[in-house]
């Protein structure tokens, strides 16, 4: 057994067991702070021993402790938040949830309290209840800037996003030389549809406190949003020489890289990112999309064993993996459609233009016009998988339509699609489930980039086909393959022969009226060669 010498003072003890733990005797360091509640009883060096054996890696010991001082001695805020800190680093959420609201039945008026709760609340990921929590405490304290602060990032993670706004706009007029108030700001609006007003306030946080590299990160963000890619390099290397820790500012870099077509630097970056963050999912898809990019295959294979080790539900990375495998595969998983162009909404119109130069649209608008020139040949149209309205902004130049439709199974690409006002109605559901609810609805359908994240398209054509009007057009584009029926391409998207998708239209009902190969988008700094095609309900 350690000798535990005598001290005059639980400072003194606690300076001791300081020294001990720093010069490697942690056995002598935890012998002074098991001591101390006996040497110095009271709450004060429950306290102060809980600290230390945390500090010396023994959480659930400190647990224990705490619980048996809080249960000793009457109720108290540090003991309370020195519980909630120990079930907070062995991620025992509920427990820390149950310490703080423990305290809170008792002293219900602790505003500093509700906003321990809310932290707590936001770092298990329930930002609903860390929302009423923060609101719960500003109610008591209104004017507290860190609570306004906590309650705006709650209220941005639940989607309350003009909410978040305010609440970072009243931090900064409670305290205008906070930095953190900008910053905040600033970072939601640059996520907006015009992101102009946050490159201002991200310049205002990052003069107030230059040394927050992730401001310049977010600053980063902003300019390859608006495709001022070499900007957007320049700036996440000023965050990452400011704070090389910053993951962030290497998942951006790597991503602008990437899209600026230098993919071996791409890919070097995003390494370097996952060594820093190995846990990090959504760094880990990024880089095994560089992987993939610069034809590294098995590269690429590791990483997304790694993402499914760490999120074996990650639809993302099961399907990449088959794509990457060659796997036989009929269609994406359900719900990876959904996945994939929610994150990827805010980005997405500034991709298609700047990055893969998309040109499908334009190309099935201009078969179109070639084969029906009429501007009012349409009275009702459905875009199916419209996404951001890409298509719609292509038909529209050229058709006069009584009633237009679009339907997307991602709910942010929807919002946006709404937003330009390019549709009558646009609508989150199936695509499948819509046709089925209003056969023979429509003069014309489109399905442009739909089939690429389908593969069979046996249960889908009938509905398609059972959704036009005698006379309407199917308008349709597919990456080519020259003969078979569909496959998994190893960029996780379809190819199909184009006699499999006309042999399935034809036993539905719909005639061949006219198709070329175009020019679909550029990929890898080579232009990707499809097909567009149009069916004719008899």
């Amino acid at each position: 057994m350690t000798h535990v010498p005598a001290f005059s003072t639980a400072a003194d003890a606690v300076a001791a067991a300081h020294l001990k733990h720093k010069s490697g005797d942690t056995a002598a360091a935890l012998a002074i702070y098991r001591s101390l509640p006996e040497m110095f009883p009271g709450k004060e060096s429950a306290g102060l021993a809980a600290t230390g054996l945390r500090v010396c890696g023994h959480w659930s010991e400190a647990v224990n402790l705490l619980e048996g001082a809080i249960a000793q001695f009457s109720v108290s805020p540090a003991l309370v938040e020195a519980l909630a800190d120990a079930y907070l680093e062995i991620k025992d959420y509920p427990r820390a949830v149950a310490a703080i609201e423990r305290y809170l039945a008792q002293v219900a008026h602790n505003a500093v309290m509700w906003t321990n709760l809310g932290r707590i609340h936001g770092r298990s990921g329930d930002w609903a209840a860390a929302e009423r929590a923060f609101a719960h405490s500003l109610n008591l304290q209104p004017d507290n800037v860190d609570a306004v602060l906590d309650h705006g990032e709650a209220l941005y993670h639940i989607n309350r996003t003009e909410e978040a706004i305010a609440a970072y706009r009243h931090a900064i007029a409670l305290k205008p030389e906070d930095a953190r108030g900008y910053f905040k700001l600033g970072s939601a609006l640059v996520l907006q549809p015009d992101p102009a007003d946050g490159k201002a306030v991200l310049f205002r946080a990052i003069a107030l406190d230059p040394s927050n590299a992730v401001a310049l990160t977010n600053l980063a963000g902003y300019y390859h949003r608006v495709g001022n890619l070499q900007r957007a390099i320049g700036t996440a290397r000023q965050a990452i020489e400011l704070n090389a820790d910053v993951v962030p500012a290497y998942i951006t870099l790597g991503n602008v890289l990437l899209e600026a077509g230098d993919r071996d630097n791409a890919a070097a970056i995003l390494r370097i990112a996952a060594d820093l963050a190995p846990e990090s999912v959504v760094l880990l898809q990024d880089l095994a999309i560089a992987e993939n990019a610069v034809g590294n295959p098995r590269g690429a294979e590791k990483v997304l064993q790694r993402i499914i080790a760490i999120a074996p539900d990650n639809l993302e990375a099961r399907h990449m993996l088959a794509a990457v495998n060659g796997e036989p595969v009929r269609s994406v998983p359900s719900g990876y459609s959904r996945q994939v162009f929610n994150r990827y909404a805010p980005r997405f119109d500034r991709m298609l233009t700047d990055s893969i130069r998309y040109r499908a649209p334009e190309e099935v608008a201009a078969l179109l016009t070639e084969t029906k020139p009429d501007p009012r040949a349409f009275k009702r149209f459905i875009d199916l998988g419209c996404g951001t309205g890409v298509v719609a902004a292509a038909l529209v130049k050229k058709y006069v339509f009584e009633r237009a439709v679009g339907v997307d199974i991602a709910e942010r690409m929807v919002e946006i699609s709404r937003r330009k006002d390019l549709y009558d109605e646009v609508i989150h559901s199936d695509a499948a489930e819509l046709l089925a609810a209003n056969a023979g609805g429509f003069d014309l359908v489109t399905a442009v980039d739909l089939f690429t994240y389908i593969g069979d398209l046996t249960p889908l054509m009938p509905v398609m086909a059972g959704a036009l009007a005698p006379g309407g057009i199917l308008a349709y584009s597919i990456e080519q393959m020259p003969e078979g029926r569909y496959k998994l391409q190893s960029n996780g998207r379809f190819a199909h022969a184009p006699k499999y998708v006309e042999e399935l239209a034809v036993a539905q009902g719909l005639v061949p009226l006219a198709s070329r190969v175009a020019v679909l988008r550029m990929e890898g700094g080579a232009e990707a060669r499809g097909l567009i095609g149009l069916l004719q309900r008899r």
